[in-house]
């Protein structure tokens, strides 16, 4: 039996450069054995979602304009095309006025990912899980870092694109090649997305793979 705790993570941010473009949102899930809804993972605690306070106002245009789409602190906005970002009178500006009222600080949401970890691991070695090793684990490490706060990922992690790749013998091979049915009610939302990679992680770890 793995005793081992898989947690997949998803970020949304402003743009690509680390430190220098702004987490938007950070979502995570439980990575289980069996096949749960969305709503399931939620009534059993296995998700997490925070949205953050902008470290900067830099973007790139067409970062925001995905990483913001599914942002929770927008709902209440809804109709105003400044904060659509299909929209031509898409406002980022206006994205950061409402991050920063609603958000969190960087070191209240990594104590609160802490919080919830301890709650699902119950003991379990826990290890990081991430669709490609290029983009989302470097700014998780430095939301630990900015949070003065050591990962609980250490140096351990999976790339499931790799893995993927590694399993099938196939450099071409596609986690789409999976065939996972996409649940996301809003995909670049970050804790839909980290729910999809779960089931995507699932059916690779525990069916393909066999941990």
């Amino acid at each position: 039996m793995d005793e081992r705790l898989y947690i997949v993570n998803d970020i949304e941010t402003a743009g690509h450069r680390v430190g220098g473009h702004a987490v938007l949102s950070w979502g995570a899930c439980v990575v289980t054995r069996e096949a749960l809804t969305p709503a399931e993972r939620r009534e059993r605690g296995l998700t997490f979602y925070v949205e953050l306070k902008p470290i900067s106002r830099e973007i790139e245009l067409e970062a925001i304009r995905v990483g913001c789409v599914g942002l929770h602190c927008l709902r209440l906005y809804k109709g105003d095309p400044r904060y659509d970002p299909s929209s031509t009178s898409f406002d980022p500006r206006l994205v950061f006025d409402a991050l920063e009222r609603d958000g969190l600080w960087i070191s209240e949401a990594v104590e609160r990912f802490l919080s919830w970890l301890e709650r699902v691991r119950e003991g379990k070695k826990v290890v990081g899980v991430f669709d490609t090793v290029l983009f989302d684990p470097a700014f998780i490490q430095l939301l630990f870092m900015h949070g003065s706060i050591a990962s609980p990922y250490g140096h351990h992690g999976m790339d499931l694109d790799a893995l993927h790749k590694g399993f099938a013998r196939n450099m071409g091979a596609k986690l789409r090649d999976l065939g996972v049915p996409d649940t996301r009610e809003t995909a670049h939302c970050a804790d839909d997305d980290a729910m999809y990679l779960a089931d995507i992680a699932r059916v690779l770890i525990y069916e393909r793979i066999g941990a």
